[in-house]
C-alpha cells in the first residue's frame, strides 16, 4: 500500500476545517472563553428570540442562543455575573417565563485553570503512553502511535469546527476517552506485528509480509469493536440528555478518527521508522 495514501483523508479534513475556521471561527464554550451560560427550563412553550431579547434587556451581551426542545432554552452571554446579578437575572426569568433557572459563571481564573489543566492532562496521557509502549516493545513503536493518536485530536477538533459544535470541558473529557480506547486498538496491531515477526524471522520471511499479514488479521477485530462501541454512542446522541450532547458526539468522531488511524496510519508510521532504514542498508 502507498504510505501517502492513507494521509489523504485526514489532509482534506483538516483543510477544510481550517477554511471553515477562518470564517466562522471555533465555537468555544464558557469554559475556554469565560462568562456565563443561562439556562431556561419552563413548564410551558417559550419563543427562543423572546428570551434572548429578555437577557440583553437585562444588560448582558448575549453571544450563542440554543434550545433543547419548545420549553428549554440555553443562552450564553459574555458577561461574567457577579452573585447579585445572579439572582436578579433568576428572578426577572422565572417571574416571566414561570421557568427553572440555572446560571453557571465561569470567571477568568476559572478560565485559565481549566485550559491549563486540559493540557497537563493530555501531555501527562501522551508521557504515560509513550513510556508504557517504549518498555514494553520499542521506542519507535511510542513515536508511531503518538502520531497517530496527536491525529486522532486533531481530526476531532476539525470536525468540531467544522459542524461548529461548542468546545467545552465534556470535549476534554472525550478527547482523554478517546486516547485510551484508540491506544487500545494500536496495542493489538503492535503486538500481533511483533508476535508475526518472530514467526517471519524463523521462516525467513519479508517484513512486509508479516506487516500485512498483522493488518488482515487486527482489521476484522478493530471495526467489529468500534461499530459494537458506536452503537450506544448513537443511541445517546439520538435519546439522551442535551447536557452531555457533545460528550457523545466527540466520542462518535474520535471513534471513527481512532480506528482509522489505529489500522491504517500508526502501522504505516512505524513500518517507515522501522523497515526502511533496514531495506537502505540492505542495498
Amino acid at each position: 500500500t502507498n504510505f501517502k495514501t492513507h494521509f489523504i483523508a485526514p489532509i482534506i479534513v483538516f483543510v477544510l476545517a481550517v477554511i471553515v475556521t477562518i470564517i466562522t471561527g471555533v465555537n468555544l464554550g464558557v469554559d475556554f472563553k469565560g462568562g456565563s451560560d443561562i439556562s431556561v427550563v419552563s413548564n410551558s412553550k417559550i419563543n427562543p428570540n423572546e428570551v434572548e431579547k429578555s437577557v440583553q434587556d437585562l444588560g448582558y451581551k448575549v453571544s450563542d442562543v440554543t434550545t433543547q426542545n419548545d420549553s428549554t432554552v440555553y443562552v450564553k452571554v459574555e458577561d461574567v455575573l457577579t452573585e447579585n446579578e445572579i439572582k436578579t437575572t433568576q428572578n426577572k426569568l422565572e417571574d416571566k417565563y414561570d421557568a427553572k433557572i440555572e446560571i453557571a459563571v465561569v470567571s477568568n481564573v476559572v478560565k485559565r485553570d481549566l485550559i491549563k489543566n486540559a493540557i497537563i492532562a493530555l501531555l501527562f496521557a501522551f508521557v504515560g503512553i509513550a513510556l508504557y509502549i517504549s518498555l514494553r516493545y520499542k521506542f519507535s513503536y511510542a513515536v508511531s502511535a503518538l502520531i497517530a493518536l496527536a491525529q486522532d485530536i486533531i481530526m476531532m477538533f476539525c470536525l468540531f469546527s467544522i459542524f461548529n459544535i461548542e468546545i467545552n470541558t465534556m470535549y476534554i473529557a472525550a478527547i482523554l476517552t478517546i486516547v485510551g480506547y484508540s491506544i487500545n486498538n494500536t496495542i493489538v496491531i503492535f503486538d500481533r506485528i511483533r508476535e508475526n515477526m518472530k514467526i517471519m524471522k524463523l521462516e525467513n520471511k519479508k517484513s512486509k509480509e508479516d506487516y500485512d499479514k498483522s493488518i488482515k488479521q487486527t482489521l476484522f477485530r478493530s471495526i467489529n469493536t468500534t461499530i459494537t462501541t458506536m452503537l450506544p454512542i448513537i443511541t445517546l446522541l439520538l435519546f439522551g440528555a442535551r447536557e452531555i450532547f457533545e460528550f457523545n458526539i466527540a466520542i462518535l468522531f474520535g471513534l471513527i478518527a481512532g480506528a482509522y488511524s489505529s489500522v491504517f496510519l500508526s502501522a504505516q508510521i512505524w513500518r517507515r521508522i522501522e523497515l526502511r532504514p533496514k531495506k537502505e542498508k540492505k542495498n
